[in-house]
């Protein structure tokens, strides 16, 4: 995929400074803030917070044994109704 951000990096006709590499660049500094939509920076907020909750249970029953790696785990998901809608609510393209 670096290939395709490079190339999409060097047409974009934006940006006014270019690095040699979209990998050494920093991000923007200049962002606008009326860009920023609060409801789904906490969306994504609650989502990755319930991801790491995954993670940490997928590390304790490798570290007990259970599973050999991460990828061997099959995940029950046992939670509030609230969390439950919201979680049917995501989609996956």
């Amino acid at each position: 995929m670096a290939f395709t951000a490079e190339e999409a990096y060097f047409a974009c006709k934006n940006i006014k400074v270019k690095k040699d590499s979209v990998l050494i660049d920093g991000y923007a500094e200049d962002i606008n803030l009326k860009f920023i939509d609060p409801v789904l920076m906490q969306r994504w907020a609650k989502i990755f917070t319930l991801r790491n909750e995954v993670y940490a249970a997928l590390e304790k029953a490798r570290a007990n044994k259970i599973i050999g790696s991460s990828l061997e785990g099959v995940l029950s998901w046992f939670c509030r109704t609230v969390i439950m809608n919201f979680l049917s609510r995501i989609t996956i393209l």
